[in-house]
C-alpha cells in the first residue's frame, strides 16, 4: 500500500493558499490603481475641455467603483450637458432616458447637491416633465442662497406648474 507523503500535500496547499491570497489582494490593489488613474485622466480631460472624454473615463471608473457618490454626480451632470448639446434630431429617447436615470439615482444619493439638483430640474423642464422639475424646484426653493436665487426658483417653479397642467398654482405664484 502507498503512503500520502503528508509533508508535501500540507507544502502545496499552503503554497496554493498563499498565491490565491496574494492575487486576490494583487489584483484589489491594481484595481484600485487603475481606478485612481482613470479619475485623474478624467480631471485632465476636464481642463482640455475634452467633455467626450470625461465623460468616457468616468464611465469606467464607475465600473470600478460604483458607490462613489460624487464622481456619479458628476458624470449625470457632465452626461446631461451631453444630451443636451445634441442636435434635436440627434437626442435618441435612449439618450434623454439615460440622462433622466443618471440624475434621479445621483440626486436619491446625493439630495442635498443643490448643483446636481439644480441640473436635474432644468433637464426635466427641458424634455417636458414638468412634475419631476417642480418637485426638484420645490426642495431648492427651501434652501435658497440668497433673495435672487429664490425668486429664480420660484419662477422655474411657476413655469412647471404652467406647463404641467397646474396653472392655478402658477398663477398664485406669480401673484405672489
Amino acid at each position: 500500500m502507498k503512503r500520502i507523503n503528508v509533508k508535501l500535500v500540507a507544502i502545496l496547499a499552503s503554497v496554493t493558499i498563499v498565491s490565491v491570497v496574494g492575487v486576490f489582494f494583487a489584483q484589489k490593489y491594481n484595481v484600485r490603481r487603475n481606478a485612481d488613474y482613470l479619475i485623474r485622466q478624467a480631471d485632465e480631460a476636464k481642463k482640455a475641455g475634452d467633455s467626450n472624454e470625461e465623460r468616457r473615463l468616468l464611465a469606467r471608473y464607475l465600473q470600478h467603483r460604483p458607490k462613489d457618490i460624487a464622481i456619479r454626480s458628476r458624470y449625470a451632470m457632465t452626461y446631461t450637458e451631453f444630451v443636451k448639446n445634441l442636435e434635436a434630431e440627434q437626442q435618441e429617447q435612449k439618450f434623454l432616458l439615460a440622462a433622466f436615470r443618471l440624475l434621479e439615482d445621483s440626486v436619491r444619493a446625493d439630495p442635498d447637491n443643490k448643483e446636481l439638483r439644480r441640473t436635474a430640474a432644468d433637464f426635466m423642464m427641458q424634455v417636458g416633465r414638468y412634475k419631476d422639475a417642480v418637485d426638484h424646484f420645490s426642495y431648492l426653493l427651501k434652501t435658497p442662497k440668497d433673495e435672487a436665487e429664490k425668486i429664480e426658483f420660484e419662477l422655474e417653479l411657476a413655469k412647471g406648474y404652467r406647463f404641467g397642467a397646474e396653472p392655478d398654482k402658477a398663477v398664485r405664484l406669480y401673484e405672489e
